[in-house]
């Protein structure tokens, strides 16, 4: 069974780092990674370094509120198609998981039960993302389980969805 390869693990690591800094630098500061770096760097440079950041490269709000989520689902799933969860009997393939994830998300704040706002936009892009990883690196015949203690593929995978929950708004 092939890993992830070098390629591949440029473009996921560039799609999340790209997505990560659009959530640090544009949206809430009341997210759970800008709460971190907030205790990092404190509260007036945080804002400060925000200003100085969105100033310099101004952003439509689709690159802001919808492109973040398409690019950690495209991440994700290129990430994730190389495995399986295992839970008791049950083998779940993690291929369709970001998508699931992200869908999910909105239909929780369809229905008020979480922070953010319910977007038609943000599922069409999540969708596009996730068959565009699909395209460009179809789903292997086999798949392995996911054991991140054994291969740094594994833990690519897992920080990728690491990075899904720091975006969450914490109030």
């Amino acid at each position: 069974m092939r890993s992830i390869s070098t390629p591949f693990q440029i473009l996921i690591s560039i799609s999340l780092l790209f997505s990560l800094f659009i959530y640090v630098f544009y949206r809430t500061e009341h997210t759970v990674v800008n709460e971190l770096f907030i205790q990092l760097i404190s509260l007036e440079n945080y804002r400060d370094m925000k200003l100085a950041i969105s100033n310099f490269i101004p952003l439509h709000g689709v690159m802001v509120y919808s492109v973040p989520g398409g690019l950690w689902v495209f991440g994700l799933t290129l990430a994730s198609r190389h495995y399986y969860l295992r839970i008791s009997k049950l083998k779940i393939s993690l291929i369709t998981f970001p998508l699931w994830t992200a869908l999910s998300f909105e239909v929780i704040q369809f229905f008020g039960l979480s922070q953010g706002q319910f977007d038609l936009l943000d599922i069409l892009f999540a969708v596009l993302f996730w068959a565009f990883a699909i395209i460009i690196q179809p789903i292997p015949e086999k798949q392995i389980a996911l054991q991140p203690m054994k291969e740094s593929a594994s833990r690519l995978c897992l920080a990728g969805y690491a990075i899904v929950f720091l975006a969450c708004v914490s109030h």
